[in-house]
């Protein structure tokens, strides 16, 4: 009976499925990926078995050397928080610029 999976897993699996695929590619291996991190090779090898997932400089810096999308590692509510983020900084540098009524507070009533 398979189980349904929850969003971190899924999160997982997707950030899994492009490491293990570097990994195949000739030349690459885990203790190459570590180096060049400068981590220890164990941490490739928990992120490539799904046991744990890269912190977020982490991240970056698979991105950089694996091309792996920072992205590919994270849940969905993580995904829409940084949409969220993403779209409040912009509104703070005018390019989503949205009008709210004057004089209203938003306290109803």
């Amino acid at each position: 009976m398979r189980t349904k999976k929850s969003a971190k897993e899924r999160a997982h699996t997707e950030g899994r499925r492009l490491l293990i695929a570097w990994l195949e590619e000739a030349g690459n291996s885990q203790s190459r990926l570590a180096e060049l991190l400068g981590i220890q090779q164990s941490s490739v090898f928990l992120w490539k078995e799904g046991r744990a997932r890269p912190e977020a400089h982490h991240r970056t810096a698979i991105a950089n050397v694996a091309g792996i999308p920072q992205d590919a590692w994270l849940t969905t509510e993580e995904r829409d928080l940084v949409g969220r983020t993403s779209a409040n900084d912009a509104s703070k540098d005018g390019k989503a610029d949205i009008a709210k009524p004057a004089g209203r507070t938003g306290t109803g009533g």
